[in-house]
């Protein structure tokens, strides 16, 4: 039976890794609205408590720190020297990791995350260049 149960969970994550790709999340980003944004920031700390938690997310705890710094400086208007698909595709990938209805249910033992992991990495791929500007310019202000 486990032999099985584990088949499974491997076909399961090949068919995400085939789904999740550059275009996933830019679809998902053009469905990102400004108040989707002030959600995510009124719960980056539980966002950020998921991904320490997680194994499978730990490698992207300082990233998802600085996405959710990112879209806090965008909202506030202290930064906002970032394109619109940028901060949608933040956005979408963290609705995404605290979603419960994702590719892969969480609630599954050991996969449950992977796709939420796929999905930040993809969006850390796609915006890779603005983040490192974004935490430029936080060091050179201070912050």
């Amino acid at each position: 039976m486990l032999e099985v149960d584990e088949k499974t969970n491997i076909e399961r994550v090949e068919k995400v890794k085939r789904k999740i790709n550059e275009d996933f999340v830019k679809k998902g980003a053009e469905k990102i609205s400004t108040e989707d944004i002030e959600r995510i920031i009124s719960k980056s700390d539980k966002i950020i408590a998921v991904v320490r938690k997680i194994p499978v997310l730990g490698r992207y705890i300082e990233d998802v720190i600085v996405m959710t710094q990112l879209l806090t400086d965008y909202i506030n208007g202290s930064y906002r020297n970032v394109p619109w698909w940028v901060i949608a595709s933040v956005t979408f990938a963290l609705v995404y990791l605290i979603s419960p209805v994702d590719l892969i249910p969480d609630v599954i033992p050991v996969i449950g995350y992977v796709d939420d992991a796929f999905v930040i990495g993809v969006c850390l791929h796609l915006i890779e260049n603005d983040l490192q500007i974004y935490q430029e310019w936080r060091i050179s202000n201070g912050s």
